[in-house]
């Protein structure tokens, strides 16, 4: 499956989109590899070196580089380290998804689309009529000479 729910988002590891409920986020590689093997790894706590053999392909990189990716899909996710929701810091021993991860079908994506493009519509049809309404309210009882 590439498509997963984590809480309130929804993640496409195919195109590398983070989904919210108002935005689409493009994920960067790297980001969208580190997510995907936090999802991978939910149930556990995930070292730096699982980041640097599984997502980095065993490659020479710095804490810093993992600490800015790290910073990175916090910021997307609006997650504040200090009371963290999503990722957690394990001190001395690694990172820890906090939230449960639900693989989606696709079908379970075309329901929540669907279902999110019927209320998009409702709302923009009662702030059209309540609009109209303000509008018809705020206009003169007479006319213009």
């Amino acid at each position: 499956m590439h498509f997963m729910q984590i809480s309130d988002w929804i993640f496409d590891s195919r195109a590398q989109q983070l989904i919210g409920d108002n935005n689409v986020i493009q994920l960067e590689p790297i980001s969208s590899a580190l997510l995907y093997y936090l999802t991978q790894n939910h149930n556990r706590i995930v070292t730096r070196d699982d980041l640097i053999a599984n997502v980095w392909n065993n490659r020479i990189v710095s804490d810093s580089a993992i600490n800015r990716v790290i910073s990175m899909l916090r910021k997307h996710i609006g997650d504040d380290p200090a009371k963290p929701d999503y990722i957690r810091t394990v001190h001395k021993q690694g990172y820890l998804l906090l939230t449960d991860v639900k693989e989606l079908s696709e079908q379970e994506i075309n329901n929540l689309h669907k279902n999110k493009t019927r209320n998009f519509k409702r709302s923009f049809t009662l702030q059209n009529i309540s609009t109209v309404s303000y509008t018809h309210l705020t206009l003169p009882t007479t006319p213009y000479v």
